[in-house]
């Protein structure tokens, strides 16, 4: 920064720096927070801000608020409202089958398009209710084509800034119209005398195992970079960039299974298989073929009939984002956002655009912020800890979003990322964790409903073991914003 100092404007600048240092010199000596984190900052930058929400104006304390940092899963918060402000809150997605041609006694004869719709809720139970429901239109025989419809987001389906490695992950699966269970499946491993035995339901995804048996292939340290399994007898990594996709290793001989989840690459081949599957479940005859298109098809005569499965109400999909911190269904409500907006296939640069656009309307946009994915995976978000606190208190000022506190992570809320994490503080918090590597957050709400509420914000960025660092102060840093 010196080295850009005219001037003209060396002085001012001095001046400014000097007031900064002193500022928090006083702060420091007055306050026990910025104690507590002091040992954080030897190696990480921490950016905070706490205010009173009685009186927002001026926080009660702040630190580094303007510097532009990853967030991590707190960019949720921002999604949050995204969502509030541009899907139907009783219905955001639609998934639905039409039939469009005529039945004579148990044939139908025509076509049927089937739209997920981006819906990221959408299960085998979903599946075999619309198929069982075709059923009871006492529907044997289908004498044409089922056409799958990828209209709602452009072919771009893994989020930008994405680490190469986690992209056979189920925490950074596919963002597609097609998200059947969560675009997620379940491989299992065996040790079966001596030998690594696979079931890999995604039979169009070839894997190739290259795993070796040891006595011994426990680490104890933690990796630097990513493994699926790591630790407790297996230690494999991946390679999703060579093909087939190959797993190897080592694998302890006293170790007999282990399960990890894989996303799935081809979205709409899982379906395709499911869908077969489900028909010949219902005995029903499909007589053409089940295709896939990303243009809506052109107006249809005779619909015959049309069979929707109802999405869970956006409050409770926000709730469920929130407290599990689930990617999967923040990148399909960001993205999803901009194309019921547009009304036209939405890219990330779309939802983007369209998310900035909403949080200028409540005055939180920020032109130098990046926002790039909506769930906190990318690294190329960049956002300041200013920005998420002014999204705090717009939240609990404004009636129509105030809602969304409740749908927080809490002690009290059963397996959210919180449960089990504030035990020991009888305070209630609502806040919304965030966590990658070398980036740990946290920010929400203290006592919101009570006497003395607060916000909080807390963003550090810094070395590898950072969260662990900072997971060992998290109690005594929250008990004393308590305390202020």
């Amino acid at each position: 920064m010196l080295s850009r100092i005219t001037p003209s404007n060396s002085l001012a600048q001095s001046v400014s720096m000097l007031l900064i240092s002193l500022t928090s010199t006083v702060l420091a000596e007055s306050s026990p927070l910025l104690n507590t984190i002091a040992p954080l900052q030897k190696t990480a930058t921490v950016a905070f801000v706490v205010t009173d929400l009685k009186k927002p104006a001026h926080p009660l304390l702040s630190l580094n608020e303007s510097i532009y940092l990853q967030p991590a899963s707190t960019m949720k918060i921002l999604t949050s409202i995204i969502a509030t402000d541009s899907l139907n809150h009783q219905m955001p997605f639609k998934t639905q089958l039409t039939g469009y041609g005529k039945q004579e006694k148990n044939q139908f004869s025509g076509n049927i398009v089937f739209e997920v719709g981006a819906n990221p809720a959408f299960d085998d139970n979903g599946l075999d209710h619309l198929i069982s429901t075709l059923k009871q239109k006492n529907i044997d025989t289908i004498n044409g084509d089922i056409i799958m419809t990828k209209t709602h987001f452009d072919s771009v389906e893994r989020i930008p800034g994405l680490v190469w490695d986690e992209l056979d992950e189920c925490y950074a699966t596919a963002v597609s119209d097609i998200s059947f269970n969560s675009n997620c499946f379940i491989a299992t491993f065996n040790n079966v005398d001596g030998k690594i035995h696979m079931d890999w339901p995604q039979k169009n995804q070839p894997v190739k195992l290259d795993i070796q048996l040891a006595d011994d292939c426990h680490d104890s340290s933690a990796a630097n970079t990513h493994f699926p399994a790591y630790g407790y007898g297996i230690h494999l990594r991946q390679n999703p960039l060579k093909k087939p996709e190959t797993l190897r290793g080592c694998w302890s001989k006293d170790l007999n299974h282990i399960q990890l989840k894989r996303s799935v690459h081809q979205p709409e081949s899982a379906l395709k298989a499911a869908l077969v599957s489900s028909l010949r479940a219902h005995n029903i005859t499909l007589s053409g073929k089940i295709t896939e298109t990303s243009v809506k098809p052109k107006a249809l005569r005779n619909i015959s009939w049309q069979i929707r499965e109802k999405s869970p109400d956006l409050y409770q999909l926000i709730t469920k984002m929130l407290q599990k911190s689930d990617n999967h269904i923040a990148a399909h409500l960001f993205k999803e956002s901009a194309y019921q907006s547009q009304k036209r296939r939405a890219s990330w640069e779309d939802a983007q655009a369209h998310g900035q656009h909403i949080l200028q309307q409540y005055k939180l946009d920020d032109d130098e912020a990046s926002i790039v994915d909506g769930a906190g995976l990318s690294r190329n978000n960049r956002i300041t800890a200013n920005q998420l606190q002014s999204t705090l208190i717009k939240i609990y000022q404004t009636p129509k979003l105030k809602k969304l506190i409740k749908a927080f992570a809490h002690q009290d809320a059963i397996d959210s990322t919180l449960a089990k994490r504030l035990e020991a503080i009888d305070t209630p918090v609502y806040a919304k964790t965030g966590n990658l590597k070398g980036v740990m957050s946290l920010a929400g709400y203290i006592d919101p409903f009570g006497k003395h509420p607060k916000a909080f914000t807390i963003i550090i960025n810094g070395n590898k073991s950072v969260g662990n660092e900072y997971m060992e102060l998290e109690r005594t840093i929250l008990q004393q914003i308590i305390d202020m």
